[in-house]
């Protein structure tokens, strides 16, 4: 939060569970240990706004769901969403 903020500097703080108006599909064509899905895309979800596929095939691998071809859990479930800022 801020100082001023509505409410106390303490009361603001995640705000988006997905990344509004993403400017791509995040999608890093070369790394072939996380290829990418056809029509799938990325972008930010979750607490830290999780992206890549780099990041969420590892990171769905270590939670248990399919990072590359089910990311949208990332923003659907709180507790995937929250295991993955952890």
């Amino acid at each position: 939060g801020w100082a001023t903020a509505p409410d106390g500097p303490y009361s603001w703080g995640l705000c988006y569970k997905e990344e509004i108006s993403p400017a791509s599909n995040y999608c890093d064509a070369t790394d072939k240990q996380w290829p990418c899905y056809p029509g799938k895309s990325y972008h930010g979800r979750g607490p830290i706004q999780l992206s890549w596929n780099f990041n969420y095939g590892p990171a769905g691998q270590a939670l248990g769901f399919d990072g590359l071809r089910n990311q949208e859990i990332v923003a659907n479930c709180s507790d995937t969403a929250f295991r993955t800022a952890l």
